[in-house]
């Protein structure tokens, strides 16, 4: 423990310190009264718990920062970006465009008929079927670093600024990849498929400012819904 290596460190010194006076600097222990040696120990121990405890409350600290970050940023079952980290990029990718006229995607993604997993195999699968699609949407993002988000149960989103070609790529390689490599769960196999709803939106149309941020979520959903409608395993886009 922190406690015994810190006496341990303490105690080898005192000694070391000690036998280095005895050895070295005979004058030295020739002119010292027991009380100073015993005073000089008592005030070298004092620093060095009195620093400990100073150092262990700033790595205590900073510890205690980096959770907390850590927590208001990501979701914590995922690994991927949380709601609130969703709405913040929305915030800056949307007052970009209205200044500099850039085009922007967003998407919605739904794994489909997830309540049926829970249902079926337990809440601990669907858990498990929440982390494995972020796995495969994760090490699938290495080659396009989109900040894939986790925006509810079993809702992903993601943010593209560009004109949407990357964006549908990537989810057509993941629904791909989710079709063709089924979760194993308890010796099940459970096959997990995603229905996806893409808004693009041009640079030249939000630069007029007559969309607002939470009327382009509500069209992102709606063309999740579309998607759903058609029979689910797809995508569905709208370009504006």
């Amino acid at each position: 423990s922190k406690k015994i290596s810190r006496l341990l460190f303490l105690v080898i010194y005192i000694v070391l310190r000690l036998i280095s006076f005895v050895l070295f600097d005979n004058q030295f222990m020739a002119g010292t009264q027991p009380t100073d040696l015993i005073v000089y120990f008592l005030l070298f121990s004092g620093i060095f718990v009195l620093t400990s405890f100073i150092v262990d409350l700033s790595v205590s600290v900073s510890e205690s920062v980096h959770v907390y970050r850590s927590e208001a940023i990501y979701d914590h079952l995922t690994g991927l970006y949380n709601k609130e980290t969703f709405h913040f990029f929305m915030d800056q990718v949307y007052s970009a465009s209205l200044k500099k006229k850039t085009a922007f995607s967003i998407a919605i993604i739904d794994i489909d008929d997830f309540k049926q997993v829970n249902d079926k195999f337990g809440h601990r699968s669907g858990d498990e079927a929440l982390i494995f699609f972020s796995d495969m949407a994760k090490g699938l993002n290495n080659d396009y670093l989109f900040n894939i988000c986790r925006i509810g149960g079993d809702e992903f989103a993601i943010v593209d600024i560009s004109e949407g070609f990357q964006l549908n790529e990537f989810l057509k390689k993941l629904q791909n990849m989710l079709q063709n490599t089924p979760l194993l769960f308890e010796n099940h196999l459970i096959e997990l498929t995603i229905s996806v709803g893409v808004v693009h939106y041009s640079g030249r149309l939000m630069s007029q400012g007559s969309s607002k941020v939470e009327y382009i979520f509500e069209e992102a959903d709606k063309a999740l819904y579309q998607a759903k409608k058609r029979g689910k395993n797809g995508i569905a886009q709208f370009t504006r």
